[in-house]
């Protein structure tokens, strides 16, 4: 991973949050250099010895255009006139630096930004895991069953009634032990999946009673250790040590999309062609610009 620096910028205006600042690329560079770049850095002062730093997946995001950049603020602090700015861009793909990169545990490093990523041996699918099926009286917590999952995954929730008017909203943490938040829709008659891969559960909330019974569960869409941007970066995936029929993968939300409790997966997510059923072992190679990056700041509610 290596960087490259744009032009200095002395703000004509200050910036206040959701305000702009545009930069132009840096000497001899293009947006293809840039795009897919996720660790990008915001530096403003002019003495090194005072200047401060910020990060393109908290502090702000980027629009990379034709000719130039623009940064849109985040946070609550107002950068003031007179502030001198500039871009530290990120140049996606795997060079010597990365030698000293300790990898997560689920992803082995195959050279050139190539990685494979362990999936594991899934458990079936199960609508009850959590909650068995049995009506919802009013608004509050449920009662759960169980908080772990095997692997990260998505829930579901199974309404017999029509509860399209109902939202639960599922609290919990990453593999990372970070904390999560996801807002779940209601189904009329059906299933109601969640998009978001869960670790562990620590409560589900429901808006108010059902129109009938309500389980709580699991299913087979799995989430992913490091940010797949999209399907374009997947080369191979793998069943059992071979290639099988394509499942349905869903990219990492966009670096410069921040979580809400109904984005889709900070990292991205996979759902098998065949059956999770606790036997097949999953996994994919895949191409990625930072095979460190983590994707966003999950929406913790």
């Amino acid at each position: 991973m290596s960087h490259a620096s744009t032009p200095e910028v002395t703000l004509t205006s200050a910036v206040a949050a959701a305000g702009t600042i545009t930069f132009a690329y840096p000497s001899g560079y293009s947006r293809s250099n840039f795009v897919g770049g996720v660790k990008n850095v915001l530096g403003v002062g002019a003495a090194a010895e005072s200047k401060r730093y910020f990060n393109s997946a908290d502090d702000f995001t980027l629009s990379l255009g034709a000719s130039t950049i623009t940064l849109t603020w985040k946070r609550s602090e107002t950068l003031a006139i007179g502030t001198v700015a500039q871009l530290q861009l990120d140049r996606p793909g795997v060079d010597g630096e990365d030698d000293a990169i300790v990898y997560d545990a689920r992803v082995t490093p195959m050279g050139a930004g190539v990685v494979q990523i362990n999936l594991g041996n899934p458990l079936t699918s199960s609508a009850t895991f959590f909650r068995a099926a049995a009506a919802i009286g009013g608004a509050g917590a449920l009662t759960l069953l169980q908080t772990e999952l095997d692997v990260p995954r998505n829930i579901i929730i199974t309404n017999a009634g029509d509860d399209t008017g109902d939202t639960y909203v599922v609290l919990g943490e990453d593999e990372y032990e970070v904390t999560m938040s996801e807002t779940i829709t209601g189904a009329n008659a059906g299933v109601a999946a969640g998009v978001k891969a869960f670790s562990t559960i620590t409560s589900i909330t429901a808006s108010g009673a059902s129109a009938g019974n309500v389980s709580v569960g699991f299913g087979d869409v799995l989430g992913l250790p490091v940010h797949v941007p999209s399907s374009v970066h997947i080369l191979k995936e793998i069943q059992d040590d071979a290639a099988p029929t394509a499942g349905t993968f869903v990219g990492g939300l966009s670096v410069n999309t921040i979580s809400t409790a109904t984005t889709a997966d900070v990292r991205g997510t996979y759902d098998p062609n065949a059956a999770a059923d606790g036997s097949k072992a999953f996994g994919l190679i895949v191409v990625v610009g930072d095979p460190t990056f983590r994707g966003n700041p999950q929406y913790d509610g």
